[in-house]
């Protein structure tokens, strides 16, 4: 039985939960039901998002009997034709605000590179990491590659993924993949905090930043968009309540306009 449970908190933070009975392994379903998910977010005043799994898993990898199909190597990179972990990577990382990785238990695969494109990821001790592609015979997509390459550096990329093997939350946060290693009986709260922190600063801030992140990610591509996404900044109403509110010694009150 494939689920994907979606809960509102506060009417701006967003909880996505994946549960699937063998360790919340992705598939097309999920995967296209978290794209909606995402997508119909951008309609809301949603400020963040948080993506976790089910008991003792984020997500143990792809569904291996779909791979052939779904991985089918093509000549065409149009839209049309990437695959839809790709295409649920890039609804995470375009999504307008930030994305909480919220690990407890396995990430491994196609769930370890779902994870790379949220903005913070969060683990329990508990925890285990790997990409396991060399264990199947399967080449990883270098689109995954490439992402995995930029957060914790050449090196250690090539020791996960040729080597297979999974390792500690300690290790992973060291590697700068993880963002905090939390007891697990507090990682919810933490998690939950981070979020409400994230949700109260200015949207005009945070979403900007987040596309400019995302654009830097491409070497040298969009400049001048980025110079727009500065300056459009400048004449929002949220930077004059930021700076006023500097002043006046209280809190912001913004309204993402």
């Amino acid at each position: 039985m494939h689920e994907l449970s979606s809960t509102i908190i506060d009417n701006a933070i967003a909880l996505i939960q994946i549960s699937h009975e063998k360790k919340n392994i992705l598939n097309p379903d999920i995967l296209k039901r978290i794209i909606s998910l995402l997508n119909g977010y951008t309609e809301k005043k949603i400020r963040c998002a948080i993506l976790t799994g089910s008991g003792d898993s984020f997500s143990a990898g792809y569904e291996i009997n779909r791979l052939e199909g779904d991985f089918s190597v093509k000549s065409d990179l149009s839209e049309k034709n990437k695959t839809v972990l790709q295409q649920s990577c890039e609804a995470v990382e375009s999504l307008p605000y930030p994305v909480i990785a919220m690990i407890d238990g396995f990430c491994i695969g196609a769930g370890f590179e779902l994870a790379s494109c949220c903005d913070f990821r969060i683990a329990s001790p508990e925890s285990r990491f790997g990409i396991t592609p060399a264990k199947i015979g399967l080449v990883y997509p270098s689109s995954g590659m490439k992402r995995v390459i930029r957060i914790v550096g050449e090196t250690f990329a090539r020791e996960l993924f040729l080597t297979g093997k999974l390792f500690s939350a300690e290790r992973m946060q060291q590697r700068g993949f993880l963002n905090y290693v939390v007891e697990k009986e507090k990682l919810y709260d933490f998690t939950l905090q981070l979020a409400s922190e994230i949700r109260h600063n200015s949207p005009v801030s945070v979403r900007g930043m987040k596309k400019a992140f995302v654009a830097l990610a491409n070497i040298y591509e969009f400049s001048k968009e980025l110079t727009t996404l500065t300056e459009e900044s400048l004449v929002q109403s949220d930077l004059r309540e930021g700076v006023t509110a500097f002043y006046e010694k209280r809190k912001p009150v913004f309204t993402g306009e």
